[in-house]
């Protein structure tokens, strides 16, 4: 679905993708076993107290990041090897995280570089195999970024 300006966008039309491209010319390929997707944006926070303040002062600091996923254990699935990949060969994955479809102009979202902190396995019984995933940038070169889509 095309995102026109002034649409409300369903979570159901936000797309995940991860990058097997290079950081420049990225090639984005969507994560299509992701149930649910948190994107979590914090800052730090400094708390100054001045004599003669009634009030303190506060100052943001650094931002941090964190994605979470739900991914369906699919069998033979790329996006869930490269997961596994990333996981267990300790190497980062470039994800975006977006509003729509990559392609949109309209859409937007977090591109991140991140290392997989949590890879957890769920098993539950009247639900398919799925695996909590945590991500946390850990790129020097390139810090996460709000992104707008490309046509």
């Amino acid at each position: 679905m095309a995102l026109a300006a002034g649409d409300t966008v369903r979570s159901l039309d936000a797309i995940a993708y991860y990058n097997t491209g290079t950081y420049a010319s990225p090639t984005w390929v969507e994560i299509d076993i992701c149930e649910n997707v948190t994107t979590g944006l914090t800052k730090g926070e400094k708390v100054m107290k001045f004599r003669g303040k009634t009030y303190d002062v506060n100052r943001s600091l650094l931002i941090g990041a964190n994605i979470t996923l739900v991914l369906h254990h699919v069998v033979d699935n790329t996006p869930l090897a490269a997961f596994v990949a990333a996981f267990f060969g300790n190497t980062q994955i470039d994800v975006a995280i977006m509003s729509g479809a990559i392609t949109d102009t309209l859409a937007e979202g977090l591109r991140a570089v991140c290392d997989v902190f949590e890879f957890s396995r769920n098993e539950e019984i009247e639900n398919t195999l799925m695996y909590n995933c945590v991500l946390k940038p850990s790129d020097f070169d390139n810090d996460p970024a709000w992104i707008n889509g490309s046509a």
